[in-house]
């Protein structure tokens, strides 16, 4: 009974407290007392013995500051000084080996963790750059003058070749498949439709010859990114569908496809899966381009004001409002538009002039006749004509500010200024 739990709780608490007991690590004992109780008691007598025990279990190890100090100072003053000596251009670490703590405190030493920069290498890269950017610019003076002339266009230049390079400083020094999926073509295609062919294959070299610099000079990348862009400005042709861009994406595709085999050729074993992985990637770049390019030609269009094919076509459709407001308003107007558009674009043809932007310009030449539409013979019904109650300047005012009134309605409906 209760004399066997007392003498047991005697003998437990001794058996405790002989222990090293730390401050704050007196839980941790309390836990082992169970496993001191003797096994003579019942489970309910060990139950009483250890609830009895745990109250007395106090610290009997303290920290002593100062002769912990003076422990570990006598420590180090017996310990010698442990040098490492290094020759000149002796390896420190190889590449690939694991880093340990000694060899990053001899890199410490050394100086050897610092980011050193190799200006040789900027000024390689720097004069490559404006060689090739000056080489571009005169190719598009002596081709495609309107784009390093007008303003606009210039700027929309620089704007895409600036965002498609900052995409491949991103993607092509990986190493990896991303390099295989640097949309280039995207540029390419963008620069053909909207600043002419000769823009599209200028920029296309330019982007083969910048990216094969940002991988470390590699004559692999160069043909890959350039081959590709430049068959993607050269099979673009006139976008008179969304079908044109994807066409040209899937040709694109197999040119990279074709590359990635002419210099991971021949296909052994141990390469197969990096040259199956880079083709599939050279495949999925073509319909990755021509996606980024439809998206980027509804952007360009109105924020650069440039005209584009596609941009073209969406205004001719006769869904358009200000086409279905001079349908409703000036029907007259509306099919005398149709008939010269018809004979305008004829005329167009014959002398080489962008026959599809007159058509459409000619849709909307009458436009601003929409501010007085029966002021004009073609809307008149009954022989009523209402400039026969004018004066003569009167009437003639009438006539000559259907110009200037139709300026102001295109630019509401955000025609092109062209």
């Amino acid at each position: 009974g209760w004399a066997r739990v007392q003498m047991e709780a005697l003998a437990v608490l001794d058996q405790a407290m002989r222990r090293e007991i730390r401050e704050g690590y007196e839980q941790d004992v309390a836990e082992l007392i169970p496993t001191l109780v003797s096994l003579d008691l019942s489970s309910g007598e060990t139950t009483v013995t250890v609830e009895l025990v745990r109250p007395f279990l106090v610290a009997n190890s303290f920290l002593d500051a100062e002769a912990t100090a003076e422990a570990q100072a006598s420590a180090r003053g017996n310990v010698g000084a442990v040098l490492r000596n290094f020759e000149a251009n002796e390896i420190i670490v190889r590449e690939g080996e694991r880093v340990d703590a000694l060899d990053i405190e001899v890199m410490d030493q050394l100086d050897l963790r610092k980011s050193q920069v190799d200006w040789t290498d900027y000024v390689g890269g720097g004069i490559l750059a404006v060689l090739a950017t000056t080489l571009l610019f005169l190719y598009l003076a002596r081709f495609e003058p309107n784009t390093v002339w007008q303003g606009h266009q210039l700027i929309l230049l620089v704007v895409l070749a600036s965002a498609f390079l900052l995409i491949a400083g991103i993607m092509v020094p990986s190493g990896s498949v991303l390099r295989y999926l640097s949309p280039m073509p995207a540029l390419a295609m963008l620069a053909a439709a909207t600043l002419g062919p000769h823009t599209g294959v200028g920029i296309a070299l330019f982007a083969g010859l910048i990216s094969g610099a940002i991988a470390g000079y590699s004559l692999d990348i160069v043909a890959y990114t350039g081959l590709g862009a430049l068959t993607a400005a050269m099979t673009l042709g006139h976008i008179e569908r969304i079908r044109s861009l994807f066409r040209a994406g899937a040709y694109t595709a197999l040119v990279h496809v074709a590359v990635v085999l002419a210099f991971h050729f021949p296909l052994n074993s141990g390469r197969l899966n990096e040259t199956l992985v880079s083709a599939l990637a050279g495949l999925a770049n073509g319909g990755l381009s021509a996606s980024l390019a439809l998206g980027g030609l509804f952007l360009i269009g109105p924020t650069f004001d440039i005209i584009t094919t596609m941009r073209l076509i969406e205004l001719s459709r006769p869904y358009h409002p200000l086409l279905q407001r001079l349908l409703r308003e000036a029907p007259g107007t509306y099919h005398h538009s149709l008939m010269v558009a018809n004979l305008a674009e004829q005329a167009a043809e014959r002398i080489g002039a962008n026959a599809l932007l007159t058509r459409v310009g000619a849709y909307y030449h009458d436009v601003g006749k929409l501010t007085q539409p029966f002021f004009f013979i073609e809307n008149q019904v009954d022989g009523l004509n209402p400039l026969s109650r004018l004066s003569p300047h009167a009437s003639a005012a009438v006539i000559v500010d259907h110009v200037t009134a139709g300026l102001e309605i295109a630019r509401h409906y955000h025609l092109p200024s062209r």
